[in-house]
């Protein structure tokens, strides 16, 4: 056998290739965890399209699906781009499932597979094109959406006795049956991939949010109607297309409201977004007559910090106390980052002592931390209750208070609270 030898210029340009996919850079128990998932995505996807028949409907329904997918894949890629890029290292959903789940329930398995590595070559390619992503990302995510779909349409198969989509109450629940194993084990595999590649320090960081869980299932909707009309009425399928498009838009309006709302930071309210929730909760204690209080939480000898162990540390600091906050307080309580080192919090419902109970918690729990080679960390926290001066709706004058009531605390020797009329502010 005669066999092809790479020249040297060749071997160079094919490792440039591998080490740019960024595989090599993840730990090689993660990178042993990809590969193996590839090659059983591979090999089954092979062994099934080899031992299935092709007939003349499943070319077509493939060909119309890759149609579909490939071409508003083309079309909302700017949209998706931005989609992706604003939903952060969390995991999250993409209009793919559409098609994938539609083949789901209209090809034999091995074809639907198929109909998936082709949807995920196109997307390495449009990767590639806009030099977006990194390539062992997608075909780790086009192996685990293999997986996921073997096993849903086993699950189909199994639970509908071969009569999916044909009207039946089983023939319908094995069909969402199918749709939960699609989504369940796609996210559990991506999870143990994220988890062995960056190794966070909790597994809720790598979770998707509700806005993704949503997407994803709107898409798998929209796939089991794809399906239907593939099926019984094949003229309908571009209606799809708009739907999806709507979906998507909305998707992607949300993911720019979130960031125009969060500082990218610590992911807490920016000032702006902080402001606007203050005033709300101002209005709601205006009417209702319950408490309101403001707390503003600076972080005490921030800047020496910055110069002394660099920006980065800094930056482990502010996700620190922001993390050790939001765990603090109640899950309405309107937490926002003001910028700097300086931290905003309003409490709805609770009496003046309360208040300060939460505060002087808040500043124990913080004291408690150790950052970056046991670098200890204090706030201190100024604190105003609402008064008949508030009701304008208008946060300006409490938040003056609280911050006169900080400006005491850390002139005063720092990491303690102090609120505005007490009789020292």
């Amino acid at each position: 056998m005669i066999a092809h030898r790479r020249l040297p210029g060749e071997m160079t340009r094919l490792r440039a290739g591998i080490r740019g996919s960024g595989l090599w850079s993840i730990p090689a128990s993660a990178r042993a965890f990809l590969l193996f998932a590839e090659f059983c995505a591979l090999a089954t996807t092979i062994g099934l399209v080899l031992g299935e028949q092709a007939t003349r409907t499943t070319i077509v329904r493939f060909v119309v699906l890759i149609a579909l997918s490939v071409g508003y894949s083309e079309f909302a890629a700017r949209s998706e781009r931005i989609r992706q890029y604003l939903g952060s290292d969390r995991i999250s959903a993409a209009p793919l499932s559409v098609w994938s789940f539609a083949a789901v329930l209209t090809m034999p398995a091995g074809w639907a597979a198929a109909l998936i590595l082709v949807q995920y070559g196109h997307a390495l390619l449009q990767a590639r094109r806009d030099s977006s992503g990194r390539p062992y990302r997608l075909v780790f995510s086009a192996a685990v959406t293999v997986l996921a779909q073997l096993a849903a349409s086993l699950t189909i198969d199994r639970a509908s006795g071969g009569t999916a989509l044909h009207g039946q109450l089983r023939s319908s629940l094995a069909v969402v049956a199918g749709g939960l194993v699609f989504t369940a084990l796609n996210l559990a595999l991506l999870m143990v991939g994220m988890w062995l590649a960056a190794r966070p320090p909790r597994i809720r960081s790598m979770l998707p949010d509700r806005d993704a869980v949503g997407y994803e299932l709107a898409t798998l909707v929209l796939g089991m109607a794809a399906a239907e009309f593939l099926l019984h009425t094949a003229a309908l399928v571009p209606v799809i297309l708009v739907l999806v498009a709507y979906v998507h838009r909305s998707s992607v309006v949300k993911a720019l409201q979130h960031a125009a709302q969060t500082d990218t930071k610590t992911g807490l309210m920016n000032a702006s977004a902080w402001s606007v929730h203050a005033n709300n909760a101002l209005s709601r204690s205006a009417r209702t007559g319950q408490p309101v209080a403001v707390l503003v939480v600076d972080i005490d000898h921030f800047k020496p910090i910055n110069d002394t162990h660099g920006h980065l540390i800094g930056d482990e600091v502010l996700v620190a106390v922001a993390t050790c906050l939001r765990r603090e307080l109640r899950g309405h309580d309107g937490l926002g980052r003001f910028g700097g080192d300086e931290f905003v919090a309003i409490l709805e419902q609770l009496a003046p002592g309360a208040a300060e109970q939460v505060g002087e918690r808040l500043r124990s729990a913080v004291s408690s931390l150790q950052i970056a080679d046991r670098l200890s960390i204090t706030v201190s926290i100024g604190l105003a209750h609402g008064n008949a001066d508030d009701t304008s709706g208008d946060i300006q004058g409490l938040l003056e208070r609280a911050d006169a009531a900080l400006y005491l605390a850390k002139s005063s020797g720092r990491n303690q609270l102090c609120t505005a009329g007490s009789g020292r502010v």
